[in-house]
């Protein structure tokens, strides 16, 4: 059966933040668990961030692991 990859999960998360600023506080949660506990590639993840014009809100999540 297709498993997401954590990277994978990540990205659609970053959409839903761009998408609709109002589930930021839950989703970026989601995300660092994903990181810190899911083995998703920091590098990846960074990577949606930045192509999404949300950087800042991945340094935010980087600061708390």
């Amino acid at each position: 059966m297709p498993v997401p990859s954590p990277e994978h999960l990540a990205a659609m998360k970053v959409l839903a933040i761009k998408n609709d600023p109002s589930r930021t506080f839950q989703d970026l949660a989601d995300i660092r668990f994903l990181l810190a506990h899911g083995g998703a590639d920091r590098r990846v993840v960074r990577s949606y961030f930045e192509r999404h014009g949300l950087l800042e809100r991945y340094l935010d999540v980087e600061r708390t692991l």
